[in-house]
């Protein structure tokens, strides 16, 4: 099965949330704790260096970094827009509107839970968003 790209800079959400991927059948989680991470895997899978995530797992706070750059990166790259994305963040309700201007599958609010990020998962693996996106 093709790898989620976990972008998380708190080690134990981190953890919390390869649990739940594992739970749902994804073996492989490439995880990245900040921004800059994030922009150097994106770069590499662009050029066809690294694996092709068939979804995104996003916190939107990264500590002094900022998720929606990744969000803004994703939504402008038209290969990077056809992956799937979840953000599972800790910030408060108005996230979900500026998320669906990026046109992101799912919103997740940290206080939701474990079972709500398997859940919204689970949705993409059913759904058969397993398709990955190929850089060309």
């Amino acid at each position: 099965m093709a790898c989620i790209l976990l972008i998380e800079d708190d080690s134990r959400d981190a953890r919390t949330a390869t649990q739940v991927a594992r739970s749902v059948g994804i073996t492989d989680v490439y995880a990245c704790h900040t921004l800059k991470q994030a922009v150097r895997y994106f770069d590499a899978f662009l050029r066809g260096d690294s694996p092709s995530p068939f979804a995104i797992v996003l916190d939107l706070d990264l500590g002094f970094e900022s998720g929606y750059e990744v969000l803004r990166l994703r939504y402008s790259t038209s290969l990077l827009r056809n992956i799937p994305t979840i953000v599972w963040t800790s910030l408060d309700e108005s996230a979900r509107n500026v998320c669906v201007l990026f046109d992101v599958n799912a919103v997740v609010f940290k206080w939701e839970g474990a079972a709500k990020l398997r859940e919204a998962l689970e949705e993409i693996v059913n759904e058969g968003q397993l398709t990955s996106a190929s850089p060309s």
